[in-house]
């Protein structure tokens, strides 16, 4: 009836029932041209529809696990987008905005398409480097521009924006190309609310860690809820792995595979399934659950009994000062090689309060306390607490830095000052400039790591019973390192 009221006559091309949902007021906008007839229209209009309908992510968020404040997120949205599509519900009312953080391969891109999937609508891909491919300055604005434009033609629709924290934050900008970076930054802040609006599309943002970013991009009506993404705990892998094996070891009880992939993550999971096909493929047979055990314990390199005594005495160290200052806390401690690593303890952000300094002090003492349990056991201890930014020491001292940087937390002679927060590329640079902030973190540090050698001291008898633990079985879960330290007598 629209293509014949504004042609004139009715077209020979009809438009299939599944795809009149898909109709939409930007939709018939976009198929007319003053120069079209009636069935050139209705065919324009048929292929943009299609394309819609093409967008549509088969994945739901019911497949989804491990992640339960995004799903219950995603849900609620998929519920007001349906009031919306129907009329019953403004724009205003609906959120426009998400931002997903947490560890990579964690699920966040995997959780767009199910969110897109549950919602029923297209999901449009972007990124800053994708943009950027496009050429110069110009040449990446319009790139971006088409990209919320498709995303505006496809309304109601899902904008997915991977990496988001590689646009930086305008206030740390001090490169040659600054006037450059500001320029992209405010290119994307106009394109979330600027006057061509973005009615129908929800911005879905993703990056490891939120600390980057600029502020603006995080207000109100843009990406203003933020959603920890975690790595998911042993009964959420159990069912990832369900879900990738698909119809693979049905009978096969998968929990201690899920133990002995606490640490990973969905991607993971993934990888080790498809190895553990692969690998039983190569063999000529079916594949069996010790496949796939094989798989999540990865290639391992012949470690010594002295070499393994180490590790699990490291790794115990930090388990129980966590055990012992955050009960419940703790969600694995491990000695599995993975990587360049040798094992490690992975914490639920969620136990950690406020950062007052006491609880800056404990974190530190947690993060201190592999090296300091190697020096109350061994007497000398192991490279393994430095190296790398992501390392033990590294964070301790970012950590430090921040308080006395960033958080206010400081009685010293720079007092109530915010010199901002301390990335892992400056904060070399920035110990260097200031010998003084040098020894007040040092000293922190040391205060941190004595308190640690007096706990694991004291508590000597806790850290063999998780080191043997973690011999035994590689990796333990964190509540029954809880137990067993809480039911330890001193």
């Amino acid at each position: 009836m629209v293509v014949g009221m504004l042609t004139g006559c009715r077209p020979s091309v009809e438009i299939p029932d599944r795809l009149h949902s898909l109709i939409t007021i930007e939709a018939l906008r976009l198929a007319w041209r003053p120069d079209r007839n009636a069935d050139a229209y209705a065919a324009r209009l048929l292929r943009l529809l299609e394309r819609k309908a093409n967008l549509r992510p088969q994945l739901t968020l019911d497949q989804m696990h491990g992640m339960d404040e995004a799903v219950a997120w995603g849900t609620a949205l998929a519920r007001d987008l349906a009031e919306f599509r129907r009329g019953c519900l403004p724009w205003s009312t609906v959120d426009r905005g998400a931002l997903l953080f947490g560890p990579p391969g964690t699920g966040k891109t995997t959780f767009a398409r199910a969110l897109a999937g549950t919602c029923g609508v297209p999901l449009i891909c972007g990124s800053l480097y994708q943009w950027q491919a496009a050429g110069h300055l110009g040449d990446m604005l319009k790139a971006m521009r088409a990209t919320f434009n498709e995303a505006r033609a496809m309304a109601p629709s899902i904008l997915f924006i991977d990496e988001i924290d590689s646009f930086g934050d305008r206030a740390s900008f001090m490169h040659e190309y600054r006037d450059y970076s500001t320029q992209v930054v405010n290119g994307f802040l106009e394109e979330l609310d600027g006057v061509g609006g973005r009615e129908g599309v929800v911005v879905v943002g993703a990056c490891n860690t939120p600390d980057r970013m600029d502020p603006a991009i995080l207000r109100s009506g843009r990406l203003d809820r933020a959603i920890l993404v975690p790595r998911p705990n042993q009964e959420a892998l159990e069912r990832i792995l369900r879900h990738h094996l698909g119809g693979d070891l049905p009978n096969v009880d998968l929990a201690a595979a899920a133990l002995l992939a606490l640490g990973g993550t969905g991607a993971d999971c993934e990888r080790w399934v498809r190895c553990a096909r692969r690998h039983a493929r190569h063999s000529s047979r079916a594949m069996t659950g010790d496949d796939l055990l094989e798989e999540i314990r990865g290639t391992r390199h012949a470690r010594s009994t002295e070499e393994v005594y180490r590790y699990a005495i490291h790794e115990a160290g930090h388990a129980l000062v966590l055990a012992v200052e955050r009960p419940g806390a703790l969600v694995i401690a491990s000695i599995r090689e993975t990587g360049d690593a040798q094992g490690g303890v992975v914490s639920d952000r969620r136990h950690r309060g406020l950062m007052t300094r006491k609880e800056i002090a404990g974190e530190l003492r947690m993060l201190l306390g592999g090296r300091a349990a190697e020096e109350v056991v061994f007497g000398d201890v192991s490279a393994g607490a430095g190296g790398s930014a992501d390392s033990d020491l590294a964070r301790a001292t970012a950590l430090a830095v921040s308080a006395l940087h960033a958080y206010g937390l400081d009685d010293g002679e720079d007092g109530l000052l915010w010199r901002g927060m301390p990335t892992p590329d400056a904060l070399a640079a920035m110990l260097t400039a200031r010998p003084d902030l040098g020894r007040r973190i040092t000293a922190m540090l040391a205060t941190a790591y004595a308190e640690a050698k007096d706990l694991i001291t004291i508590r000597r008898k806790d850290l063999d019973a998780v080191a043997q633990l973690l011999i035994d079985r590689e990796t333990v879960g964190g509540r029954e390192i809880d137990a067993l330290v809480s039911d330890m007598r001193i």
